[in-house]
Protein backbone atom coordinates (compact mmCIF):
# COMPACT_ATOMS: atom_id res chain seq x y z
CA UNK A 1 0.00 0.00 0.00
CA UNK A 2 1.65 3.63 -1.03
CA UNK A 3 2.39 5.64 1.92
CA UNK A 4 0.18 8.98 1.59
CA UNK A 5 2.46 11.84 1.89
CA UNK A 6 1.35 14.63 4.16
CA UNK A 7 2.33 18.48 3.16
CA UNK A 8 4.20 20.17 5.86
CA UNK A 9 4.30 23.95 6.81
CA UNK A 10 5.89 25.77 10.00
CA UNK A 11 4.81 23.54 12.31
CA UNK A 12 6.79 20.71 11.65
CA UNK A 13 9.57 22.85 9.83
CA UNK A 14 11.01 24.54 13.16
CA UNK A 15 14.19 22.45 12.62
CA UNK A 16 14.98 24.32 9.12
CA UNK A 17 13.48 27.75 10.71
CA UNK A 18 15.84 27.96 13.30
CA UNK A 19 19.14 26.49 11.26
CA UNK A 20 18.23 29.35 8.38
CA UNK A 21 18.16 31.88 11.81
CA UNK A 22 20.79 30.46 13.43
CA UNK A 23 22.91 31.24 10.04
CA UNK A 24 21.86 34.60 9.29
CA UNK A 25 22.40 36.12 12.87
CA UNK A 26 25.76 34.51 13.05
CA UNK A 27 27.07 35.89 9.75
CA UNK A 28 25.69 39.47 11.47
CA UNK A 29 28.08 38.75 13.91
CA UNK A 30 30.73 37.72 11.55
CA UNK A 31 30.32 41.02 9.75
CA UNK A 32 30.66 43.45 12.61
CA UNK A 33 33.10 42.04 14.62
CA UNK A 34 35.38 39.60 13.12
CA UNK A 35 38.12 40.70 10.18
CA UNK A 36 36.08 41.22 6.90
CA UNK A 37 38.75 41.46 3.81
CA UNK A 38 41.33 43.25 6.22
CA UNK A 39 38.91 45.73 7.76
CA UNK A 40 38.76 46.37 11.18
CA UNK A 41 34.79 47.07 11.97
CA UNK A 42 31.87 46.33 9.41
CA UNK A 43 29.13 46.73 11.42
CA UNK A 44 27.89 49.53 8.86
CA UNK A 45 28.40 46.99 5.77
CA UNK A 46 25.82 47.28 3.32
CA UNK A 47 26.52 43.38 2.81
CA UNK A 48 25.64 42.55 5.95
CA UNK A 49 22.40 43.84 5.69
CA UNK A 50 22.01 42.95 2.14
CA UNK A 51 22.66 39.32 3.74
CA UNK A 52 20.29 39.67 6.57
CA UNK A 53 17.59 40.79 4.36
CA UNK A 54 17.71 38.30 1.83
CA UNK A 55 17.80 35.57 4.81
CA UNK A 56 14.52 36.82 6.37
CA UNK A 57 13.17 36.59 2.64
CA UNK A 58 13.81 32.98 3.31
CA UNK A 59 13.30 32.30 6.74
CA UNK A 60 9.40 34.11 5.61
CA UNK A 61 9.34 31.47 2.70
CA UNK A 62 10.44 28.70 4.70
CA UNK A 63 7.37 29.06 7.43
CA UNK A 64 5.13 27.59 4.56
CA UNK A 65 7.30 24.43 4.24
CA UNK A 66 5.78 22.18 1.57
CA UNK A 67 3.03 24.77 0.94
CA UNK A 68 5.79 27.48 -0.73
CA UNK A 69 4.25 26.55 -3.94
CA UNK A 70 1.08 27.78 -3.19
CA UNK A 71 2.51 31.12 -1.10
CA UNK A 72 4.36 32.32 -4.55
CA UNK A 73 1.52 31.91 -6.55
CA UNK A 74 0.05 34.66 -4.43
CA UNK A 75 2.72 36.45 -2.70
CA UNK A 76 6.56 37.67 -4.10
CA UNK A 77 9.03 39.24 -1.76
CA UNK A 78 11.20 41.85 -2.87
CA UNK A 79 14.31 42.58 -1.02
CA UNK A 80 17.35 45.42 -1.60
CA UNK A 81 19.97 44.38 -4.03
CA UNK A 82 22.87 45.48 -6.48
CA UNK A 83 21.52 46.73 -9.68
CA UNK A 84 23.77 45.75 -12.83
CA UNK A 85 25.99 49.25 -11.64
CA UNK A 86 26.96 47.65 -8.54
CA UNK A 87 24.32 50.07 -6.63
CA UNK A 88 22.21 49.19 -3.93
CA UNK A 89 18.35 49.40 -5.43
CA UNK A 90 16.86 50.79 -2.52
CA UNK A 91 13.19 49.69 -1.52
CA UNK A 92 10.74 52.71 -0.38
CA UNK A 93 7.27 53.78 0.00
CA UNK A 94 5.63 57.43 0.64
CA UNK A 95 5.67 58.82 4.25
CA UNK A 96 3.11 61.10 5.40
CA UNK A 97 5.24 63.66 4.50
CA UNK A 98 5.02 62.11 0.97
CA UNK A 99 8.74 61.59 0.96
CA UNK A 100 10.89 58.31 0.40
CA UNK A 101 10.75 56.17 3.45
CA UNK A 102 13.27 53.39 3.29
CA UNK A 103 11.96 49.71 4.36
CA UNK A 104 13.79 46.62 4.09
CA UNK A 105 11.37 44.35 2.43
CA UNK A 106 8.21 44.20 0.77
CA UNK A 107 5.22 41.41 0.25
CA UNK A 108 3.60 41.84 -3.41
CA UNK A 109 0.34 40.37 -3.52
CA UNK A 110 -0.43 39.19 -7.32
CA UNK A 111 -2.82 36.85 -9.65
CA UNK A 112 -0.16 34.94 -12.07
CA UNK A 113 1.85 32.08 -10.86
CA UNK A 114 5.35 32.78 -11.31
CA UNK A 115 7.25 31.76 -8.29
CA UNK A 116 10.29 34.01 -7.33
CA UNK A 117 9.43 36.66 -9.60
CA UNK A 118 7.56 40.60 -9.24
CA UNK A 119 4.77 39.50 -11.99
CA UNK A 120 2.44 41.82 -13.50
CA UNK A 121 -1.45 41.17 -12.24
CA UNK A 122 -3.39 40.53 -15.08
CA UNK A 123 -7.09 42.00 -14.22
CA UNK A 124 -10.18 42.24 -17.04
CA UNK A 125 -10.82 44.97 -18.03
CA UNK A 126 -9.33 48.77 -16.82
CA UNK A 127 -10.52 48.15 -13.20
CA UNK A 128 -11.26 44.39 -13.38
CA UNK A 129 -14.63 44.64 -14.23
CA UNK A 130 -14.47 42.68 -17.84
CA UNK A 131 -13.33 43.79 -21.49
CA UNK A 132 -9.90 43.03 -22.61
CA UNK A 133 -6.92 42.02 -20.13
CA UNK A 134 -5.71 45.14 -19.01
CA UNK A 135 -2.04 44.27 -17.42
CA UNK A 136 -1.47 46.53 -13.51
CA UNK A 137 1.26 46.44 -11.20
CA UNK A 138 1.82 43.71 -8.13
CA UNK A 139 -0.15 45.44 -5.26
CA UNK A 140 1.80 45.80 -2.19
CA UNK A 141 0.44 43.99 0.95
CA UNK A 142 3.07 44.26 3.59
CA UNK A 143 6.48 46.32 4.47
CA UNK A 144 9.18 44.88 6.55
CA UNK A 145 11.38 46.38 8.95
CA UNK A 146 14.30 44.30 10.44
CA UNK A 147 16.19 45.44 13.23
CA UNK A 148 19.32 43.42 14.51
CA UNK A 149 20.94 45.08 17.58
CA UNK A 150 24.24 43.04 18.76
CA UNK A 151 25.40 44.97 21.54
CA UNK A 152 24.80 48.29 24.22
CA UNK A 153 21.44 47.25 23.85
CA UNK A 154 19.39 48.40 26.99
CA UNK A 155 21.19 51.79 27.53
CA UNK A 156 19.44 52.43 23.63
CA UNK A 157 15.94 50.55 24.74
CA UNK A 158 14.44 54.34 24.91
CA UNK A 159 15.78 55.50 21.35
CA UNK A 160 14.90 52.25 19.82
CA UNK A 161 11.05 52.32 20.63
CA UNK A 162 10.67 56.13 20.06
CA UNK A 163 11.94 55.10 16.66
CA UNK A 164 9.22 52.18 15.98
CA UNK A 165 6.49 54.22 16.82
CA UNK A 166 8.05 57.01 15.14
CA UNK A 167 8.37 54.86 12.08
CA UNK A 168 4.55 53.26 12.44
CA UNK A 169 3.61 57.19 11.70
CA UNK A 170 5.75 58.11 9.52
CA UNK A 171 4.60 54.64 7.13
CA UNK A 172 0.62 55.09 8.35
CA UNK A 173 0.64 58.86 8.24
CA UNK A 174 0.57 58.26 4.26
CA UNK A 175 -2.94 57.25 3.50
CA UNK A 176 -2.14 54.93 0.60
CA UNK A 177 0.17 52.55 3.12
CA UNK A 178 -3.31 52.63 5.43
CA UNK A 179 -4.52 49.01 3.34
CA UNK A 180 -1.20 47.62 4.03
CA UNK A 181 0.17 45.85 6.73
CA UNK A 182 4.03 46.16 8.97
CA UNK A 183 5.80 43.71 10.25
CA UNK A 184 8.59 44.92 12.71
CA UNK A 185 10.77 42.02 12.84
CA UNK A 186 13.53 42.00 15.83
CA UNK A 187 16.65 39.85 16.30
CA UNK A 188 18.02 40.39 19.86
CA UNK A 189 20.12 38.37 21.98
CA UNK A 190 18.95 37.73 25.68
CA UNK A 191 23.03 37.74 27.14
CA UNK A 192 25.35 40.51 24.90
CA UNK A 193 28.22 42.77 25.56
CA UNK A 194 27.81 46.89 25.82
CA UNK A 195 30.99 49.32 25.85
CA UNK A 196 32.29 50.37 28.79
CA UNK A 197 35.28 53.18 27.37
CA UNK A 198 36.65 53.01 24.42
CA UNK A 199 37.65 49.39 23.60
CA UNK A 200 36.25 47.38 26.75
CA UNK A 201 33.48 45.16 26.96
CA UNK A 202 31.46 44.31 29.67
CA UNK A 203 28.84 41.80 29.83
CA UNK A 204 25.02 42.85 29.63
CA UNK A 205 21.63 40.75 30.36
CA UNK A 206 19.23 42.24 27.48
CA UNK A 207 16.56 43.47 28.61
CA UNK A 208 14.23 42.11 25.73
CA UNK A 209 12.32 45.04 24.13
CA UNK A 210 9.91 45.26 21.81
CA UNK A 211 6.61 46.85 20.71
CA UNK A 212 5.02 43.24 21.45
CA UNK A 213 6.28 43.81 25.21
CA UNK A 214 4.92 43.72 28.06
CA UNK A 215 4.90 47.02 30.47
CA UNK A 216 5.43 45.16 33.23
CA UNK A 217 7.84 42.04 31.86
CA UNK A 218 7.43 39.74 35.14
CA UNK A 219 3.41 39.91 34.76
CA UNK A 220 2.24 38.76 30.90
CA UNK A 221 -1.17 39.97 31.58
CA UNK A 222 0.36 43.58 31.91
CA UNK A 223 -0.45 45.93 28.52
CA UNK A 224 1.96 46.11 25.84
CA UNK A 225 4.15 48.95 24.51
CA UNK A 226 1.80 48.66 21.37
CA UNK A 227 -1.47 48.39 23.58
CA UNK A 228 -0.62 51.85 25.44
CA UNK A 229 0.34 53.49 22.49
CA UNK A 230 -1.89 56.13 21.04
CA UNK A 231 -2.19 54.57 17.41
CA UNK A 232 -5.60 53.77 16.11
CA UNK A 233 -7.00 50.65 16.72
CA UNK A 234 -7.46 50.11 12.99
CA UNK A 235 -3.52 50.98 12.51
CA UNK A 236 -2.93 48.75 15.84
CA UNK A 237 -4.52 45.64 14.07
CA UNK A 238 -2.02 46.04 10.97
CA UNK A 239 1.19 46.33 12.62
CA UNK A 240 2.47 42.98 13.82
CA UNK A 241 6.12 42.96 16.34
CA UNK A 242 8.42 39.51 15.81
CA UNK A 243 10.72 39.30 18.09
CA UNK A 244 13.17 36.52 17.68
CA UNK A 245 15.58 36.42 21.13
CA UNK A 246 18.77 33.83 20.92
CA UNK A 247 21.24 32.54 22.73
CA UNK A 248 25.12 33.01 22.33
CA UNK A 249 27.04 30.18 23.00
CA UNK A 250 30.98 30.69 22.64
CA UNK A 251 33.39 27.47 23.15
CA UNK A 252 36.86 28.45 24.61
CA UNK A 253 39.54 28.75 21.75
CA UNK A 254 42.33 28.79 24.42
CA UNK A 255 40.73 25.07 25.89
CA UNK A 256 41.89 21.56 25.19
CA UNK A 257 39.63 20.47 22.30
CA UNK A 258 36.94 18.39 23.59
CA UNK A 259 33.85 17.83 20.84
CA UNK A 260 32.11 15.80 23.27
CA UNK A 261 32.29 18.22 25.93
CA UNK A 262 33.81 21.64 24.81
CA UNK A 263 34.87 24.05 27.35
CA UNK A 264 32.78 26.88 27.24
CA UNK A 265 33.94 30.75 28.13
CA UNK A 266 31.85 32.98 29.18
CA UNK A 267 30.96 36.89 28.34
CA UNK A 268 32.96 38.07 31.78
CA UNK A 269 36.46 36.66 29.74
CA UNK A 270 35.96 38.83 26.73
CA UNK A 271 37.11 41.82 27.80
CA UNK A 272 37.75 44.06 24.89
CA UNK A 273 37.36 43.78 20.72
CA UNK A 274 40.68 41.79 19.94
CA UNK A 275 39.00 39.15 21.90
CA UNK A 276 35.58 39.03 20.87
CA UNK A 277 37.08 39.03 17.29
CA UNK A 278 39.57 36.32 18.53
CA UNK A 279 36.82 34.14 20.28
CA UNK A 280 34.21 34.50 16.85
CA UNK A 281 36.63 33.89 14.14
CA UNK A 282 37.81 30.49 16.40
CA UNK A 283 33.90 29.22 16.45
CA UNK A 284 33.04 29.97 13.41
CA UNK A 285 36.06 28.23 11.88
CA UNK A 286 35.83 25.18 13.95
CA UNK A 287 32.29 24.55 15.77
CA UNK A 288 28.96 24.01 14.48
CA UNK A 289 27.96 27.30 14.82
CA UNK A 290 27.31 29.71 18.15
CA UNK A 291 24.19 31.02 17.89
CA UNK A 292 21.38 28.73 19.57
CA UNK A 293 17.81 29.66 18.64
CA UNK A 294 15.08 27.62 20.28
CA UNK A 295 11.27 26.69 19.92
CA UNK A 296 9.81 28.93 22.18
CA UNK A 297 12.19 31.55 20.66
CA UNK A 298 10.18 31.32 17.48
CA UNK A 299 7.01 31.82 19.45
CA UNK A 300 5.90 35.43 17.96
CA UNK A 301 6.88 33.87 14.34
CA UNK A 302 5.04 31.24 14.72
CA UNK A 303 1.99 33.42 16.00
CA UNK A 304 2.30 35.59 13.18
CA UNK A 305 2.21 32.99 10.82
CA UNK A 306 -0.81 31.59 12.19
CA UNK A 307 -2.41 35.04 11.78
CA UNK A 308 -1.29 35.15 8.33
CA UNK A 309 -2.97 31.79 7.04
CA UNK A 310 -5.85 32.87 8.86
CA UNK A 311 -5.90 36.30 7.25
CA UNK A 312 -5.71 34.81 3.90
CA UNK A 313 -8.50 31.41 3.90
CA UNK A 314 -10.16 33.43 0.92
CA UNK A 315 -7.11 32.77 -1.23
CA UNK A 316 -6.90 29.61 -3.34
CA UNK A 317 -4.97 26.75 -1.55
CA UNK A 318 -4.56 28.47 2.05
CA UNK A 319 -7.61 26.27 3.41
CA UNK A 320 -5.65 23.91 2.54
CA UNK A 321 -2.91 24.50 5.08
CA UNK A 322 -5.31 23.81 8.14
CA UNK A 323 -6.46 20.61 6.26
CA UNK A 324 -7.06 18.01 8.97
CA UNK A 325 -3.56 16.12 8.61
CA UNK A 326 -2.83 19.67 9.72
CA UNK A 327 -2.81 20.94 13.36
CA UNK A 328 -5.26 23.47 13.16
CA UNK A 329 -4.98 27.03 14.00
CA UNK A 330 -7.75 27.02 16.74
CA UNK A 331 -7.71 29.57 19.91
CA UNK A 332 -6.66 27.57 23.01
CA UNK A 333 -9.96 27.25 24.84
CA UNK A 334 -8.19 25.57 28.32
CA UNK A 335 -5.64 28.33 28.18
CA UNK A 336 -8.33 31.36 27.68
CA UNK A 337 -10.72 29.34 30.23
CA UNK A 338 -6.94 29.74 33.11
CA UNK A 339 -6.58 33.04 32.01
CA UNK A 340 -9.86 33.91 32.54
CA UNK A 341 -9.97 32.12 35.82
CA UNK A 342 -7.22 34.21 36.83
CA UNK A 343 -8.67 37.92 36.03
CA UNK A 344 -11.69 36.47 38.70
CA UNK A 345 -9.07 35.54 41.08
CA UNK A 346 -7.20 39.12 40.90
CA UNK A 347 -10.62 40.81 41.29
CA UNK A 348 -12.04 38.73 44.31
CA UNK A 349 -8.12 39.42 45.78
CA UNK A 350 -8.82 43.43 44.90
CA UNK A 351 -12.39 43.19 46.57
CA UNK A 352 -11.00 41.45 49.70
CA UNK A 353 -8.13 43.94 49.66
CA UNK A 354 -10.87 46.78 49.71
CA UNK A 355 -13.05 45.15 52.10
CA UNK A 356 -9.65 44.86 54.37
CA UNK A 357 -8.74 48.76 54.14
CA UNK A 358 -12.81 49.77 54.55
CA UNK A 359 -12.49 47.47 58.06
CA UNK A 360 -9.39 49.51 58.93
CA UNK A 361 -10.61 52.86 58.15
CA UNK A 362 -13.46 52.05 60.22
CA UNK A 363 -11.60 50.93 63.40
CA UNK A 364 -9.06 53.88 62.56
CA UNK A 365 -12.40 56.51 62.68
CA UNK A 366 -13.95 54.81 65.77
CA UNK A 367 -10.42 55.31 67.43
CA UNK A 368 -10.39 58.81 66.38
CA UNK A 369 -13.90 59.67 68.25
CA UNK A 370 -13.24 61.92 71.59
CA UNK A 371 -14.57 58.75 74.24
CA UNK A 372 -17.34 59.97 76.47
CA UNK A 373 -18.82 58.40 79.58
CA UNK A 374 -21.70 56.70 80.10
CA UNK A 375 -24.44 57.92 82.65
CA UNK A 376 -25.19 55.81 85.62
CA UNK A 377 -28.76 55.30 87.01
CA UNK A 378 -28.47 56.81 90.96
Amino acid sequence: MKATHHKKSFLSQSKTIRAKCESAIQTMWEFCYANQEGKENTTRSSAKTDSLHDAVRHIMQEMFGDFKDTFDRHFTFEVEKEDSGMKTKRLSVKDFKDKEFHVDLMLYQHQKESPGQLPLLVSSGPNGLGGDDTKVSPTPHSVFLVKAPLSSINKNSDNYVNSLLGEINRFFGQPENQNMELVLLNLVPRETFTLKGKDRLSREKVNLLSLGSNIHPLDPQSPTILDRSVLREDIKAKVFPINIPYELTFKNPDADWNEEAPEMIGFESIKNFDELRRVLEFNAAHTDGFIQVTDEDLKELRTYFKGFIERHQHLQGFAQIQSPSMPKIVKDESSIDGLEKEKEKEKEKEKEKEKDLDQVQTLSASMDEPKTRSKVSP
